[in-house]
């Protein structure tokens, strides 16, 4: 018999691991929209301390592990990573791939950086390709001002909403398919 409240669905766990606070952020922005929206999961966010895409999957292997000897277990794991971090180190990415593939630990290749994701949240950005990290930064400055490196939920939430998510889905495949595995329809 199920301990839980009748008629409630049981929220599906999601662990969400970023390079950093704006990740975090993000993260924890779509748990409270997803709370808003009444869609049945719960986001544990994490923040890493940076490092190359080894270093950072061994880094969530380590937080899920502590995680869930405390608690439940996350059958939704990903990783939240810069795609420029890819291709210094053939045999550390090769590593990093099977370690994540044998933690059931999905990737999420930002498109350049952070902020080169967050480009895909807006109409008017959603088709830029910036070349770097600084070039994602500008672009995205120009259309939210007020956006901040290291944002945190709050920041997200007063900008963005389901729309922007949806523009994101549409304009990246990679994004799409995380909404997709926990269940967040459009």
């Amino acid at each position: 018999m199920s301990r839980g409240r009748p008629g409630r669905p049981q929220k599906r766990l999601v662990f969400w691991a970023g390079e950093g606070n704006s990740e975090r952020g993000y993260a924890r922005w779509l748990n409270r929209l997803a709370a808003k929206k009444s869609i049945a999961i719960s986001i544990h966010a994490e923040a890493l301390s940076g490092g190359d895409p080894l270093d950072l999957v061994q880094q969530s292997v380590q937080k899920l592990f502590l995680l869930e000897k405390r608690r439940s277990k996350y059958p939704h794991r990903f990783l939240a990573l810069d795609d420029d971090l890819r291709g210094n180190s053939t045999n550390r990415d090769r590593e990093a791939l099977e370690l994540a593939r044998s933690n059931n630990l999905k990737l999420i290749w930002q498109p350049c950086c952070h902020e080169g994701l967050l480009l895909r949240h807006f109409e008017e950005t959603k088709n830029l390709r910036p070349h770097d990290a600084k070039a994602a930064l500008e672009q995205l400055l120009k259309i939210w001002p007020q956006y901040e490196k290291g944002a945190d939920a709050t920041l997200y939430e007063r900008h963005l909403d389901e729309a922007h998510i949806n523009c994101a889905r549409s304009s990246y495949p990679g994004i799409d398919r995380v909404f997709q595995q926990i269940g967040w329809k459009r």
